[in-house]
């Protein structure tokens, strides 16, 4: 008993004697790696502004006119933008997987959309596909953004139309005066889908802090013209894939324009 009295007092001195931890430097002390969450993904908004020239596009009521000097109405604009991908400026490059938007401008909530889980870092290019991809095409018809009900499918055979344009122009050959230029196809030789790279005027900055948003103007006047010419007095529209739907494609290859990027 003796022995247990004196080996409990020389505990009691061991822990009295034990220096009390500093407040300060356990404050001080790093937090270990495994408790910190670290965020290795951002989000990316894009806002879309349908214009032609530099007048804003407005359905019905407003006219425009061609490169040809022909006047013009929009009643239906609609596009495809699809196969996102972020490239920086190695050359690495972030494809979104199942990137598929149809943009109409009749429903101006279709016009701004948002990308998710992009990873972190510095970009300083953005690519993607005016239109629906051959692969999508050859799947026939499907559901969200792809799905028929939106009137952008043509049939099993044919399959998406990428973009069309429906309006009214004095100078057109029929006596409705209709202009309606739907464009679709994807079998050689008439393939209609359109693989752009847009330059971005600042470097695009994705982080978990901050989600940026890209601002980008469509430019219905770029469908008649460079490099092909419209005349809606010699052509006022085209619906099957052929010549003229690839001319047209070629023309809005170049419509989409980034001008700025929001932090």
């Amino acid at each position: 008993m003796k022995q247990l009295t004196i080996l409990f007092c020389v505990l009691l001195v061991v822990v009295s004697c034990r220096k009390k931890p500093d407040p300060a430097s356990t404050s001080s002390q790093p937090t270990p790696i495994d408790s910190v969450i670290i965020d290795t993904v951002g989000t990316v908004s894009f806002k879309v502004t349908n214009i032609v020239g530099d007048e804003l596009l407005v359905l019905k009521d407003n006219w425009y006119l061609n490169e040809n000097g022909d006047s013009f109405k929009v009643f239906v604009y609609k596009y495809y933008l699809s196969n996102i991908a972020f490239v920086r400026e190695d050359g690495t490059i972030y494809s979104v997987p199942e990137s598929y938007y149809l943009l109409d401008q009749s429903n101006p909530s279709s016009l701004t959309f948002t990308v998710e889980n992009v990873p972190v870092g510095t970009y300083h290019k953005i690519q993607l596909i005016i239109g629906v991809d051959e692969r999508r095409n050859q799947a026939g018809a499907q559901t969200g953004a792809l799905d028929p009900i939106h009137g952008m499918f043509w049939d099993w055979n044919t399959g998406y139309i990428m973009a069309k344009i429906e309006g009214e122009s004095p100078q057109a050959l029929n006596p409705a005066q209709i202009i309606t230029y739907h464009v679709g196809g994807t079998k050689p030789p008439y393939n209609s889908v359109r693989r752009v790279a847009l330059d971005l005027p600042t470097k695009l900055e994705i982080s978990s802090l901050i989600s940026p948003q890209v601002l980008i103007t469509s430019d219905v006047a770029e469908w008649f013209k460079t490099p092909n010419l419209i005349k809606f007095g010699e052509s006022s529209g085209a619906m099957t894939p052929g010549e003229e739907i690839m001319m047209i494609a070629d023309n809005y290859r170049d419509m989409l324009t980034v001008k700025a990027i929001m932090p």
